[in-house]
């Protein structure tokens, strides 16, 4: 009975070790992919956006005095810009980025480089990167660090610009600034720079100035700025009192933002100071409110800004005490697309707006575009 069982086992099996001997070979697992090429990792983005503003004082051939990137009424192409950037990996530590625009946002930051405007009048940014670890060096042209605003409207909560932004702070520098992410704390980053100045492209002077700043975007809804430039102003005439190239100038920037579910609020304070001649200082609240889904942004921004010994508003008399208030309503067409309805009131201790008059308002629409 044994051998039955066995010889029957043999013949059912036989068919199946046939089958296993003429069976094709496991396929061999596929080879690692190649890493990708540098130019895989280069992005191309954009952003476009354009106004039309009205002062109901009348003079709308007049520009809106305290105001920059929106001063003028009627139809303005404010930024028409291109990006291109790569960011450092971890297999290529390199990279770059290059911020191409045209429009009256690239006239304005061309016109604050007083030593020479046509430098890199089409250039807001252009730097090379080199990621260390933790460490991040950029060399080249960039915005400054410090303020709650940035010259892209679109990644504003309000339209135009406050005037701490336009009266406070630089806007750009070129030289050279570093990062570190400070190891087991999320979202620490501590920032350190030589640069030629504020707003200098390009300059002659031995003359930089140091920045230091302490940056926290952690994961609790919290964000606090604190950035301190300083020293020797490369500039000529910052003001009434003749020229102040070698005078130590100072700026000390905070601020601080938090998020309470759809409400967000943001606080900027600044003190500016150029030795021997004078200080600035101001403030400004901001508060943004998400509703219906994202289908409605609703923003407000109030702002102080003094300027006691005239170094900023030159064209207004000494001591001038500057507010604005402003409310933006914000309509999400796509993700990549907003139109905006804007109204805003300055108001001024010193008779700087059209007519001699201390107030001025202007509503705006604007259109904004980006990918």
């Amino acid at each position: 009975m044994r051998r039955l069982f066995l010889l029957s086992l043999l013949v059912f099996l036989a068919p199946l070790a046939r089958a296993e001997e003429g069976a094709p070979p496991a396929p061999v697992a596929a080879a690692a992919s190649t890493a990708p090429k540098w130019y895989e990792a280069v992005e191309v983005h954009g952003t476009v956006d354009g106004y039309y503003g009205v002062r109901f004082a009348g003079g709308q051939d007049s520009p809106n005095a305290l105001r920059a990137f929106d001063a003028n009424n009627g139809f303005v192409l404010n930024l028409a810009k291109a990006t291109i950037l790569m960011n450092p990996t971890a297999a290529l530590p390199v990279g770059f980025r290059i911020d191409l625009g045209f429009g009256n946002t690239m006239n304005v930051v061309a016109g604050l480089d007083t030593l020479d405007p046509e430098a890199s009048r089409y250039l807001e940014q252009a730097f090379a990167t080199l990621k260390l670890g933790d460490l991040t060096v950029d060399l080249g042209k960039f915005v400054t660090s410090a303020g709650a605003e940035v010259l892209e409207a679109k990644d504003d909560w309000n339209y135009s610009r406050s005037l701490l932004f336009w009266w406070a702070i630089p806007t750009t520098h070129t030289g050279l600034r570093l990062g570190y992410a400070v190891p087991g704390v999320d979202g620490l980053t501590l920032q350190a720079g030589v640069v030629n100045g504020w707003d200098v492209a390009i300059t002659d002077s031995a003359y930089k100035t140091l920045n230091l700043g302490v940056v926290y975007n952690g994961s609790a809804n919290t964000v606090l700025s604190l950035v301190y430039y300083g020293g020797p102003n490369p500039t000529l005439l910052l003001g009434r009192g003749g020229t102040a190239v070698g005078n130590w100038q100072v700026l000390l920037d905070l601020v601080l933002q938090r998020s309470f579910g759809d409400f967000t609020v943001n606080v900027n304070g600044d003190y500016g100071l150029l030795a021997g001649f004078g200080k600035w200082y101001g403030f400004s609240a901001m508060g943004r409110y998400s509703a219906f889904e994202d289908k409605l942004r609703i923003s407000a921004r109030y702002e102080y800004f003094w300027d006691p010994d005239g170094l900023r508003v030159i064209f207004a008399p000494k001591g001038g005490q500057y507010q604005e208030g402003t409310v933006t309503l914000g309509v999400p067409m796509t993700s990549n697309a907003e139109v905006r309805l804007e109204y805003r009131l300055d108001h001024a201790s010193v008779p700087v707006f059209y007519g001699g008059s201390q107030n001025d308002n202007t509503l705006q629409v604007a259109l904004l575009a980006w990918f």
